[in-house]
């Protein structure tokens, strides 16, 4: 079963998951770029009282510059060791442990053209505002690395 992100419907998901006889503590986000994850992670925090741990924050620091991928799988599997979380982000090398621990799984899987949609979706919206020194270009090489090799095909 696919899970359709849509904002307006929500409430079905708040219900779903309040009915559930045990509490969600710890909730992954995965899914291909451009399909929602940060926005899905940044709600489901806001409702159900979770912090939010988005991996790139982990992997890029202030100058957009990748960190050390040791040090950062383990930064990843020392917060997803904590008692309480939102992951969203793949970094396949993290993802049985965060798996494992997680109480809930969203795989948000979409076609081509929707990952496309919430690429450009993004870079209209933060464009030379949440990463202003990167460039149009640079950014547009970005995200297609990651929809060429960070989805199912």
């Amino acid at each position: 079963m696919k899970f359709k992100f849509d904002v307006k419907k929500t409430e079905q998901l708040w219900k779903n998951i309040g009915n559930n006889a045990t509490p969600l503590s710890k909730i992954s986000i995965v899914g291909g770029p451009g399909s929602g994850k940060s926005t899905l992670c940044d709600i489901l925090s806001k409702k159900l009282d979770l912090p939010a741990i988005h991996l790139d924050a982990i992997n890029f620091n202030e100058n957009w510059k990748e960190i050390d991928k040791e040090e950062r799988d383990k930064i990843i599997i020392a917060k997803a060791q904590e008692d309480k979380w939102i992951i969203e982000g793949n970094y396949t090398k993290t993802l049985k442990e965060r798996f494992d621990k997680a109480d809930l799984i969203i795989w948000l899987d979409y076609s081509t053209f929707m990952h496309l949609k919430g690429i450009f979706k993004r870079l209209i919206k933060t464009y030379n505002k949440e990463h202003p020194y990167v460039k149009l270009v640079s950014w547009l090489q970005l995200q297609t690395y990651h929809l060429l090799y960070g989805m199912n095909k």
